[in-house]
């Protein structure tokens, strides 16, 4: 058995690819918060906004250790005009009025 857990930059995930780019990524953000009065449910995938910026927008949250943990993903292609990480991260708070009932 061969546990690969270190991503893009594995040398074996560039062995496999033979040099080329991957076709999409997974862009992730989040956060873990504390004071949740009613912390004992999860939410696992919703999403609750149509296509936007050729993205379909997805949520997760669920308790954690000590807090809750919330975060909103998205798969894109990397065509050069896609949304970046960093404006996906800034308009997190932009829908998170959304997702009251998830968090």
């Amino acid at each position: 058995m061969l546990i690969d857990a270190m991503g893009h930059g594995s040398p074996l995930v560039n062995q496999a690819r033979q040099g080329e780019i991957p076709d999409g990524v997974c862009l992730v953000v989040g956060s873990c918060a504390q004071g949740y009065s009613d912390n004992k449910t999860g939410d696992l995938i919703a999403t609750t906004t149509g296509i936007t910026n050729h993205c379909q927008y997805f949520w997760e949250a669920f308790p954690a250790r000590d807090g809750r943990t919330t975060y909103l993903f998205t798969y894109v292609d990397v065509h050069p005009e896609r949304i970046s990480l960093e404006f996906f991260f800034k308009n997190i708070f932009a829908y998170c009025p959304n997702i009251k009932k998830l968090i």
